[in-house]
């Protein structure tokens, strides 16, 4: 009996290991495809800054034929990344003719051939023999070599353009992004420099309209004292307009309008006011989620039996709440004044998730109600 408790016990903890296993390999799966998707737009990035300068300071001072020859990227990362590249970088020389680069394809200058003379045998690309090379002239005129490597936090592209006739390099550069800098997403057609694009990006986010609307869903949890009394959550169908306090959206105000109603149990409106302020940015994103810490004032007015909770200074019992659902002549209205606290998360400057506590300061003698914290909830909603 004892054996076959312990080989129970073996079998449970190695199905355990298994489990813990598949859940490590699954973290490592989302890692690596985070890190391959940011290396991606940095990739895209620095491709963009090396266009954007040829456009402005053609490489080779006239027009010619060049072939790429391929893509070196950082050790672990699999072809559909060089593949990438090699896609946006055809894309950019394409829409800049400016660049004076007129990408070509040639089978023979990529492939790998072998040239054999009396003494040896070379083993390379087409154009890096010279003796093969000069059979390529018709064909192309440079060759674009492009090297992508990591150095930390850091992503360094390497070019450099050597001359089919001669195998001379005759344009060689280097830049440098960072994982830390954000991405300028430039289009491919209309190449800017970093800082246009970065005053582009800017004047998007300082050109949003000074007045929005919003609306949404909110939940009120009320809490109480009395184990006795139990009260339905307020669900808010909330209006408002917002606007910001400065063109960087670093504070926003807004003003917002609320109705609930929960047949036999409580018909209510809200009045309620806020003011937010940005956390953690020195200005609103339009990639990055946008949280933001905000407080205000609010106002309820609320008629009904589930009034009655916000109206009596003595403990109620159930026979209380249910004498107010069957007279229906005299059903009590309750007005409730609170201060709101809260978190708010927006993403694209368009969707609302938030946390929020609240305070009734004239609920202070409320023996129903709990202390200092009266009700918390959740919302959600949009900004048009």
């Amino acid at each position: 009996m004892m054996k076959i408790f312990l080989a129970m016990i073996l079998a449970l903890l190695c199905i355990r290991t298994l489990h813990a296993a598949d859940g490590d390999a699954e973290l490592m799966n989302r890692a690596r495809g985070a890190t391959a998707m940011s290396i991606q737009i940095m990739s895209a990035e620095l491709l963009d800054e090396l266009v954007y300068g040829w456009t402005k300071n053609p490489p080779l001072g006239h027009r010619a034929r060049v072939v790429l020859m391929g893509v070196s990227v950082p050790l672990g990362l699999n072809a559909q990344l060089a593949s990438f590249i090699e896609t946006h970088l055809t894309q950019l020389l394409i829409q800049n003719p400016q660049s004076g680069i007129i990408p070509v394809y040639c089978a023979a200058c990529v492939a790998l051939t072998s040239y054999s003379v009396s003494d040896k045998t070379i083993l390379a690309r087409g154009v890096e023999i010279p003796e093969i090379a000069q059979t390529l002239k018709n064909q192309a005129d440079f060759a674009l070599y492009i090297d992508f490597e990591g150095q930390g936090a850091l992503l360094v592209l390497r070019s450099y353009i050597v001359s089919l006739t001669d195998h001379r390099i005759v344009h060689g550069q280097s830049l440098v992004t960072s994982s830390s800098q954000p991405p300028l997403m430039r289009p491919a057609a209309q190449l800017l420099s970093a800082e246009e694009a970065r005053r582009e990006y800017i004047s998007v986010l300082e050109g949003r309209k000074r007045l929005s609307l919003s609306l949404g869903l909110r939940a009120s949890i009320i809490r109480t004292s009395n184990s006795s009394v139990m009260a339905p959550p307020f669900i808010w169908a909330t209006f408002g307009a917002e606007t910001f306090v400065n063109h960087r959206k670093k504070w926003l105000a807004d003003f917002q309008f609320g109705v609930a109603s929960l047949k036999g149990n409580h018909n209510a409106w809200q009045l309620s006011s806020r003011v937010y302020r940005h956390l953690f940015l020195e200005h609103a994103d339009l990639i990055t989620p946008d949280v933001y810490i905000y407080a205000g004032p609010a106002y309820w007015e609320i008629s009904g039996a589930g009034a009655a909770l916000f109206k009596s200074d003595q403990r109620l019992t159930p026979g209380d709440i249910a004498a107010q659902l069957s007279d229906e002549a005299q059903q009590p209205k309750a007005h409730v004044i609170g201060f709101t606290l809260g978190l708010e998360a927006r993403v694209a400057d368009f969707m609302r998730l938030g946390l929020f506590a609240e305070s009734f300061v004239n609920q202070d003698q409320n023996r129903n109600l709990s202390r200092n914290i009266h009700s918390y909830g959740l919302e959600l909603g949009v900004v048009l």
